[in-house]
């Protein structure tokens, strides 16, 4: 006699759901990576000066408004929170696609959308790196290390195939990629909602999402944002690595986001395809170097995120040079795994020392020190490209790291720095 009975697949756990969320958010970003890009310095043509405009107005709201999330992540309840956010998300991208569509894009549409998707991304990280705390303590099998791992690795890997998607901009268009993103931001809210509403509901001292939260005055606003700079700032674990996690972030997200791109269009004459390639090698090896520490943790973190610069500096010299495009990509994929090193060293390093009641305040300062200096940085390779050209450009981070290195050496405990735990 034949079974009738049919078993389903038992449902993910909290954090198999927030891994489901992150794959499918860095996905659509991934497309978002190259494409900005690419309509930017390929479709619309821009100068150097412009291109570098372009970006730094698309990480500016990281820079404005990271505390104020961090500040609001602390008191929602998450779920809800970050549902809104990506409701919020996909209407942009729809936007955007109508405007690709119609041939009515412009240098000033494509900065605004730009702009509108990374103030959503501003509220949205500190939120969503916070929930991974609160999911990994749920799922108690799971380390901190290696689920910070296993998250980065996620990230990038997802990134990856948003990559490799806007790869085809030119045989596809832009419209299409525009509404993909827009998809994964639906497909976000899907997985969010899964998640149990013990998991997301607000962890700390502040209150729940809509109650006393719409009574702060914006002095009590500030008040939250300086309680989570000051335990970022009193803590020896934290302090030393936000100040190194922001000096590489100034040195080196200007060169991946406006440099490489401009050496891919001006020194190897390509396009969407090759700046792709670019991202992938870049992203790819930062997610299998992330891969590979959710499993082998390492136990001199500090140590590792400082030789990670190292290399950072070493491609940019290596640059200088205009090596063969296969090369080019060979310097583009070390640094990337390098780059897999130092993001999951230093988010692991704050994950683990943040108090419990200021978490996702002092996750913000420490996105904000990642993310908040590249606007900075992408103008000012914009304009040094454009005076002294773009492969002397190119020595302006090495000439930088030479004087930052040693400080952080001499000036901070960060190279004696070790994991805290048994499970890191």
């Amino acid at each position: 006699m034949v079974s009738n009975s049919f078993e389903f697949p038992p449902r993910p756990s909290p954090f198999g759901w927030y891994m489901i969320n992150q794959i499918v958010f860095f996905s659509s970003t991934g497309i978002g990576l190259v494409m900005f890009p690419w309509l930017i310095a390929v479709v619309l043509q821009a100068s150097p000066q412009w291109v570098g405009t372009a970006q730094a107005m698309m990480m500016l709201p990281m820079l404005l408004f990271l505390l104020v999330g961090g500040a609001k992540a602390d008191r929602s309840h998450l779920q809800r929170w970050m549902i809104r956010l990506y409701m919020l998300g996909v209407v942009p991208p729809a936007i955007l696609c109508f405007l690709l569509a119609t041939g009515n894009l412009t240098y000033l549409t494509a900065v605004l959308y730009a702009v509108s998707m990374s103030t959503i991304g501003a509220f949205l990280g500190p939120a969503r790196d916070s929930l991974l705390t609160r999911v990994t303590q749920t799922d108690t099998d799971i380390g901190m290390q290696r689920a910070v791992g296993l998250a980065t690795a996620g990230q990038f890997g997802a990134q990856f195939i948003g990559i490799t998607l806007a790869g085809q901009a030119d045989y596809f268009g832009g419209a299409a990629l525009a509404a993909l993103i827009a998809l994964g931001y639906a497909c976000c809210i899907l997985a969010i909602s899964q998640l149990p509403d013990h998991v997301a509901a607000p962890g700390g001292a502040g209150a729940p999402d809509g109650a006393a939260a719409s009574t702060l005055s914006w002095r009590d606003r500030l008040r939250e944002i300086g309680e989570g700079i000051q335990a970022a700032w009193d803590s020896d674990r934290i302090r030393p690595t936000i100040t190194m996690v922001g000096l590489t972030g100034f040195l080196f997200m200007g060169a991946v986001m406006v440099f490489l791109p401009l050496m891919v269009r001006d020194v190897y004459q390509g396009g969407a395809l090759q700046i792709s390639l670019l991202f992938v090698f870049f992203f790819g090896g930062i997610g299998v170097s992330s891969t590979l520490l959710s499993q082998r943790p390492l136990e001199h973190q500090g140590r590792a995120l400082m030789l990670a610069a190292t290399i950072g500096a070493g491609a940019m010299a290596c640059f200088f040079f205009a090596p063969p495009l296969w090369l080019f990509y060979a310097i583009v994929l070390v640094w990337g795994l390098s780059g897999g090193v130092s993001m999951s060293m230093s988010r692991t390093i704050v994950q683990r020392a943040a108090p419990e009641k200021l978490r996702a305040r002092v996750l913000s300062v420490f996105l904000l020190a990642m993310m908040g200096t590249g606007p900075i940085g992408s103008l000012i390779y914009g304009f040094a490209i454009n005076a002294f050209g773009l492969l002397n450009t190119a020595l302006l981070p090495v000439i930088l790291m030479a004087v930052v290195w040693p400080a952080m050496f001499f000036a901070t405990d960060l190279w004696s720095l070790k994991a805290k735990g048994a499970s890191y």
